[in-house]
């Protein structure tokens, strides 16, 4: 089951626009990114890590960026998901423009 914040956190967002929730990703998916992240780099060499934009984009965008789909696994990782919509509800779009 997807981690889900508590109302305490909940109502810290709504009071305050923004909230860190007693959560961190799983050891295997953080060590995923770290090696997903340096792969990232290598393959991105010539652009510098500050130009980054739309790893999650399979396809280089107009920066070149060579991104891979495992960001966009990242990002819609089912606790991250639930949490999020606790928060907007389920319409979530990750966006990706370069």
């Amino acid at each position: 089951m997807p981690h889900r914040m508590t109302e305490a956190e909940i109502q810290t967002y709504r009071e305050k626009g923004y909230v860190v929730p007693d959560y961190a990703l799983p050891d295997d998916v953080l060590s995923a990114m770290r090696d997903e992240y340096e792969k990232l780099l290598a393959d991105n060499r010539d652009l510098g890590s500050d130009f980054l934009l739309g790893p999650h984009q399979e396809k280089p965008g107009t920066q070149g960026v060579k991104g891979s789909r495992a960001w966009f696994d990242f990002a819609t990782h089912p606790d991250l998901m639930e949490m999020a919509a606790q928060l907007i509800g389920d319409d979530i779009i990750l966006w990706g423009t370069t």
